[in-house]
């Protein structure tokens, strides 16, 4: 069986797909991959070769009509001279060139949507997305949410949506287990970072921009230091050029030039920085079902998150994190105070993070994508 996957960024390859796409070529699928070859800016950390047939096209992360068109031609080219069974398209950019792209006969599709773009949105952009994501639902075979919250919204659209049973695309978690870093290993670490042992460490780990609730982070964490010097907040990612930081520049030149800051970059392995950490936050107002929560907790990291959709999935309040109500600095602030001023509480959150760690791992994702297109290529059979 010959499949096409779709992802708009190479980076979400490394992030999320080699996993799937290694199990595919161990189950004898002929396996290609089309995606935009740049990772972010600031992204150098990946070497590993890519499992399959990889294809450069470079699919627009903002909507751009003409740019869309373009990505769609070359698309098309693509399938007409690979002759796919299946074509498996992740995230609204690829899944638009795709439904674009539509050739005949037509291969088996299949639409992922890590979060629709609709719910979320506001006047004139809300219409065109709904719009937009209705015209690629007609377009595809097989229309798949990795968020139940969005299935309301697109059943209006179309009855046959599926939503995925496992818990988002999970996260490696035999990669992700504290018992694998000795207290030497932190210890060194830290001197690395010029952390001093007894430090109490914030985390925020993702890409820079403000929907993700970066600057709220940097806010909270900025009035939390100003009345207890004794904690560190740690930056892992790299600001987004087409999404603002939320920052203002002086704002974020007091971040690169604050002591108690310490910025790392974009890591492809954050387990040994979580390793470190006391507790994550990630005040984010979109997401599908985001990876850095799930890793955190797989980690025994309590996280602090919004009451936001995808957010409110992972972290269940009062158990292995808190869920903010409050979408503003004071609001992460509370939080994190709180957490820092009560050691016992915290150690109950990790421990009920770490018991339930198998609800993420991302082995139950892949096992469903296996179900997926296996059932769907048998039901195209003819009798």
């Amino acid at each position: 069986m010959k499949i096409l996957i779709l992802i708009p960024s190479i980076t979400s390859y490394y992030t999320f797909l080699n996993e799937v796409t290694q199990e595919l070529l161990n189950h004898k699928f002929d396996v290609h991959l089309a995606t935009s070859p740049k990772h972010l800016e600031n992204i150098d950390c990946y070497d590993e070769e890519i499992n399959g047939t990889y294809h450069p096209i470079t699919f627009p992360r903002a909507f751009n009509l003409f740019q869309h068109i373009i990505s769609a031609i070359k698309l098309k080219r693509l399938v007409y001279k690979i002759q796919p069974d299946i074509i498996h398209a992740h995230f609204f950019s690829t899944i638009f060139a795709m439904s674009l792209a539509k050739v005949c006969p037509s291969p088996i599709t299949i639409a992922t949507f890590h979060g629709l773009n609709s719910p979320l949105s506001h006047g004139w952009r809300k219409k065109l997305f709904q719009l937009l994501e209705r015209y690629c639902i007609s377009k595809v075979t097989s229309t798949w949410l990795l968020n139940k919250e969005d299935a309301p919204h697109i059943k209006k659209l179309n009855d046959n949506v599926n939503i995925h049973t496992s818990l988002g695309i999970g996260c490696p978690i035999s990669k992700l287990d504290p018992a694998q870093f000795s207290d030497p290993h932190r210890k060194n670490l830290k001197q690395e970072l010029g952390i001093p042992a007894h430090e109490f460490i914030f985390i925020f780990i993702g890409r820079q921009v403000a929907h993700k609730g970066f600057a709220t982070t940097v806010k909270a964490f900025i009035k939390l230091n100003a009345c207890n010097r004794n904690c560190k907040l740690l930056l892992v990612g790299v600001k987004d050029n087409i999404h603002p930081t939320g920052l203002s520049k002086n704002e974020e030149n007091e971040v690169l030039l604050h002591n108690d800051i310490i910025g790392v970059g974009w890591q492809k392995d954050v387990q040994p920085y979580l390793s470190i950490s006391d507790v994550l936050v990630f005040p984010s107002r979109r997401e599908g079902v985001p990876v850095c929560l799930m890793e955190a907790l797989a980690m025994g990291v309590p996280a602090i998150t919004l009451n936001s959709r995808g957010c409110r999935d992972v972290v269940r309040d009062e158990i292995d994190g808190l869920i903010i109500d409050e979408d503003s600095p004071n609001g992460v602030f509370k939080g994190m105070k709180r957490l820092l001023d009560n050691p016992n509480e915290l150690q109950k959150f990790s421990f009920r993070a770490n018991l339930d760690r198998d609800r993420f791992d991302r082995k139950h994702y892949v096992n469903e994508q296996l179900e997926i297109y296996n059932n769907l290529v048998q039901s195209d059979i003819p009798a």
